[in-house]
């Protein structure tokens, strides 16, 4: 039942303009850590096992990414009680620096950290040559397994 309505949600949240990433799908979701504001937090994304997961990578000062962080929070405020938990990560070097202004702008209801530029292609499945746009989000399953993957916009 839960499945049937993350694909609902996928299909009106993400209906307009929705391209599919290159991504070789389903596929095991990388081991990347994930850095918080607070040093000392950092997140092994893998470590989330059990849960359904929507990953939004984002960029700081990515005017599409500011609105898909207020749409994607309000989802999971409808979601968190359900078994899904909304994680952020920032794509920009050096972006944990970054990020305070971002978050105070758009208010995530979810955590948003950051990745550095590696894991970003190693999470998302590209290449060094592959420039994709943000935002874009994946969907892990309980086993992380990532199952889709979308860029929003272009």
């Amino acid at each position: 039942m839960l499945r049937k309505k993350l694909l609902v949600l996928t299909n009106l949240v993400l209906a307009s303009a929705l391209t599919v990433s290159a991504a070789k799908l389903p596929r095991p979701m990388a081991d990347v850590v994930m850095e918080t504001l607070n040093v000392q937090q950092r997140m092994h994304l893998i470590d989330t096992r059990g849960k359904i997961r929507v990953i939004l990578l984002v960029s700081v000062g990515c005017e599409h990414c500011e609105k898909t962080v207020g749409v994607f929070s309000k989802v999971e405020r409808e979601y968190r009680d359900k078994g899904v938990q909304f994680l952020g990560a920032s794509v920009n070097i050096g972006s944990v620096k970054e990020l305070p202004p971002f978050l105070a702008k758009t208010k995530p209801s979810f955590l948003i950290g950051s990745l550095q530029p590696d894991q970003v292609m190693s999470l998302a499945d590209f290449t060094q040559q592959e420039r994709p746009w943000v935002p874009m989000v994946l969907f892990v399953d309980k086993n992380n397994y990532v199952r889709y993957q979308y860029k929003i916009g272009r």
